[in-house]
């Protein structure tokens, strides 16, 4: 039942994901942020609209639904090097698009 339980939580990719995503997105803070990060929700949706539709699904799989890449690659038809190098370049996207709107 445990299993079950965490398979649901994202089976232990959350930290992970997480710490792919830290040099993108601030952490939470006081509640002045409160209405940045609200913002900040409707850039990310943006950007991921942005994006074409194999590299959003795959964005959207690890870092919303936190998929492992073993399961993505496997879904995918992707090596998990070519996952990990396009959720690098995709991360790359996100930093320069959180700069132009005046996130980092």
């Amino acid at each position: 039942m445990r299993g079950l339980l965490a398979q649901k939580r994202g089976g232990g990719e959350l930290p992970l994901a997480l710490e792919e995503l830290a040099d993108c997105v601030p952490g939470p803070g006081d509640p002045e942020e409160a209405l940045e990060a609200k913002e900040l929700g409707r850039a990310l949706r943006r950007f991921v609209r942005r994006l074409p539709r194999q590299e959003r699904d795959i964005f959207v799989s690890r870092y919303y639904f936190l998929t492992p890449l073993e399961t993505l690659s496997r879904k995918s038809g992707f090596s998990e090097s070519k996952l990990k190098s396009m959720l690098f370049r995709t991360r790359k996207k996100l930093n320069r698009f959180l700069q132009e709107e005046g996130y980092r």
